[in-house]
């Protein structure tokens, strides 16, 4: 009864094992596809050009907000800025919001249309 018991283990674990192996193997030829034939390797260029575009464009206003955040509102906890809304704290959002309404502004700019991932227009 044991060794079947233990051949049954051993079959189980050899069948995750390979489960593993191959999801690996497939996520593998599925890059490969996506790298290496024509029409999906200029999508792939395509997204990961504009996910870069936007990192570039909206990581220094964040850090902006971030900055203005840590400088006007960290003393209290946020529920005290939420319940008592001090002058700080009003003063925070409203540069805070600005910041981000500017940011929407240049990222519907710039990002226009989906030529400019195609190299019609520089980064």
């Amino acid at each position: 009864m044991k060794i079947f018991e233990s051949w049954r283990q051993t079959l189980r674990y050899l069948r995750q094992s390979w489960q593993q192996v191959f999801v690996t193997h497939l996520a593998y030829t599925a890059l490969g596809f996506i790298l290496f034939t024509t029409p999906a390797r200029i999508l792939f260029l395509c997204a990961a050009r504009l996910v870069a575009r936007v990192l570039l464009l909206t990581l220094p206003l964040l850090e902006i907000a971030r900055a203005i955040a840590l400088f006007l509102i960290t003393e209290f906890d946020i529920s005290y800025y939420l319940t008592k809304k001090p002058p700080e704290f009003l003063t925070a959002v409203i540069l805070i919001g600005t910041v981000l309404i500017f940011m929407v502004v240049l990222l519907t700019g710039k990002l226009r249309s989906i030529g400019s991932c195609m190299g019609r227009e520089s980064l």
